[in-house]
């Protein structure tokens, strides 16, 4: 599970590719080696609707600055593990 601070890490990187390129976007996950839990992820979809996306994809929605991802079935966001501190 991540960490309030790795959630944050990949929302502040979404934040500036979407404020670079001014549009929706589709990256590569930069995070793939160095966050356990985004190994999983190989495409980050900034921006996108998820009814589009594909399942296995992490998707950033900057209206409500949330990281989602499909499970059982549905999206849900992602969020930190509070249980470690």
């Amino acid at each position: 599970m991540p960490t309030k601070e790795e959630i944050e890490k990949v929302i502040s990187w979404c934040e500036d590719i979407r404020t670079k390129k001014g549009r929706p976007a589709i990256e590569r996950n930069p995070f793939t080696r160095e966050l356990k839990w985004m190994e999983k992820f190989a495409l980050i979809y900034i921006d996108m609707r998820k009814e589009t996306v594909p399942k296995t994809c992490l998707v950033y929605d900057s209206e409500a600055r949330q990281l989602w991802q499909y499970v059982n079935g549905g999206w849900v966001t992602v969020f930190a593990d509070l249980s470690n501190k």
